[in-house]
């Protein structure tokens, strides 16, 4: 009997406790959104239910993309689906793999040399984000791949540099760029995310 409610009692515990980590990650979640709408000075953005579709992307096959993570997905991710140390395992195989070089530049960071990034795919129609590979990258070409994070730290002059040198543009079409990215952003912010990462188990 006194067995029966050990158990009993470590289930409700393992609940509660449960209930209490996804409440933390909820509230994460909105500080960083409530943080990076405060970041846009354009009074006139309109909040991500409100957003349609931006369209085509400006730039023709991009060499350096911008890949933002719709809010809804935020914290959803490998790392948030594996131990520390099999993620550690995965971003040094990555690293080997690529020589330790970006893989998109060809560049070295001065405090390490990569960085690990998840490459998704984001379906618009069934709304389901599939991860595809992973690739190694420099870290300016990684601030550019989470060019709004780069914004809210104040970075994002770095961002449309970056794209400007890699990509072969003028700034200002790296700006009309990462203007259609975050509009694209906030039109993905209006679902809820599926996320399937099956490529880590083949």
């Amino acid at each position: 009997m006194e067995l029966l409610i050990a158990i009993v009692v470590g289930y409700v515990m393992l609940l509660f406790v449960c209930s209490v980590v996804k409440k933390e990650k909820k509230e994460k979640r909105k500080q960083a959104h409530r943080e990076w709408i405060k970041s846009i000075e354009n009074d006139d953005v309109c909040l991500p239910w409100s957003v349609e579709c931006p369209g085509a992307c400006p730039l023709p096959n991009p060499r350096l993309t911008i890949e933002l993570v719709p809010q809804t997905a935020w914290f959803s991710n490998v790392r948030s689906h594996v131990s520390k140390e099999e993620w550690d395992v995965i971003r040094k195989a990555c690293y080997r793999k690529a020589g330790y070089r970006c893989e998109i530049c060809g560049g070295k960071g001065e405090a390490h040399p990569v960085e690990c990034h998840e490459i998704w795919h984001y379906d618009d129609n069934t709304h389901k984000q599939t991860l595809k590979d992973f690739i190694a990258l420099c870290p300016h070409c990684h601030k550019v791949k989470h060019a709004g994070l780069a914004q809210v730290n104040g970075e994002i002059e770095i961002v449309l540099q970056q794209l400007a040198s890699v990509n072969k543009i003028q700034r200002e079409e790296a700006q009309k760029y990462f203007d259609w990215a975050m509009k694209q952003w906030e039109h993905r912010s209006q679902y809820d995310w599926k996320t399937d990462i099956s490529l880590i188990n083949k």
